[in-house]
């Protein structure tokens, strides 16, 4: 005989009498609407949001990865059998771990908001939405913080190929060797437990100018990188327009140019999140990560800048 246990491991109740027990409930149409999706999308993942009279919502993994919501409504046939009469895919705020320091960020400048206009059943109410989130946001991890720079730094992008793969023209093209005033590490001893805990901050005003000036550094060459690349675009497609044998090449020049400035934004948005934790020790290795990583960044700048610059000219001449 089919049946389902209760609480008391002793107990069973047949499996008919639970399906009479919720007959006609919530219970029975999430069931129904779960079984209905599983047979509907059988190779994505997905998972029942909501139900109602006439439909129900999907969150349901789409072709490239990402959810997306779907409301499907949904009708019985003669049969019994769930029939879907129309569906529409919902616009829904879906945050990536990446983006969840800023998102609550800005619900706390919110909650903080309501709370001084008097609001406090409001602010309370988002505050309790807002904790399960706190409680796995990545910047509890000071470790993982500075690792997520160090991974942007060091990720494979489209400009880093084409940079390697031209390294000797790209020197001969901008005069230089592309390691000159080249960073070194320079707070290993703080963040491998060399320095003892009583000690660290004495260190803490030395680390935060020192970090600042090689974030400082990163901005001036993304701030570099696009006046060049902005103030050169005219000339760039007029040049591309005259299907020359260099067409080909200046496509190559504008999509490294936008890659890497995609890529400054990418730190840019890391470095933000890591210069919030204050610990001296991850300080130091915020510095020495970044300080480390910098070299093809100034190279690649000077590309786009010395470019930019003979495109200025040509369009000039």
């Amino acid at each position: 005989m089919s049946a389902e246990m209760l609480g008391d491991p002793n107990k069973v109740v047949p499996a008919s009498e639970l399906r009479r027990l919720t007959q006609g409930s919530y219970q029975q149409r999430i069931a129904e609407a779960a079984t209905w999706g599983q047979e509907h999308w059988v190779n994505a993942r997905q998972s029942v949001v909501a139900v109602d009279d006439a439909s129900a919502t999907f969150c349901v993994e789409g072709s490239e990865g990402a959810d997306m919501f779907i409301r499907v409504c949904l009708e019985k046939s003669d049969t019994g059998k769930l029939v879907e009469t129309s569906q529409k895919v919902l616009e829904v705020d879906v945050r990536d771990k990446d983006d969840l320091d800023d998102y609550i960020e800005a619900e706390a400048i919110g909650i903080v908001n309501l709370w001084i206009a008097g609001q406090a059943d409001k602010a309370k109410s988002k505050l309790k939405s807002l904790v399960p989130q706190v409680q796995w946001t990545p910047i509890r991890d000071k470790a993982d913080i500075i690792s997520n720079v160090e991974s942007v730094l060091a990720a494979p992008q489209p400009w880093k190929t084409a940079f390697t793969e031209r390294r000797e023209q790209i020197k001969a093209l901008t005069g230089s060797d592309l390691t000159e005033d080249r960073l070194r590490p320079k707070f290993r001893k703080l963040y491998d437990g060399t320095v003892e805990d009583e000690k660290l901050e004495g260190f803490r005003s030395l680390v935060s100018e020192d970090v600042q000036t090689v974030i400082d550094r990163y901005t001036h060459l993304q701030e570099l990188t696009v006046e060049a690349f902005e103030d050169s675009y005219p000339a760039l497609l007029e040049a591309q327009t005259d299907e020359t044998d260099d067409s080909a090449v200046l496509e190559l020049y504008e999509g490294f140019s936008r890659d890497l400035l995609l890529d400054f934004d990418r730190i840019a948005k890391q470095t933000q999140i890591a210069m919030r934790v204050e610990d001296v020790r991850s300080r130091g290795r915020l510095r020495d990560v970044l300080a480390e990583g910098i070299a093809p960044y100034e190279g690649a700048s000077r590309f786009v800048v010395k470019v930019a610059d003979l495109l200025t000219q040509a369009q000039e001449d």
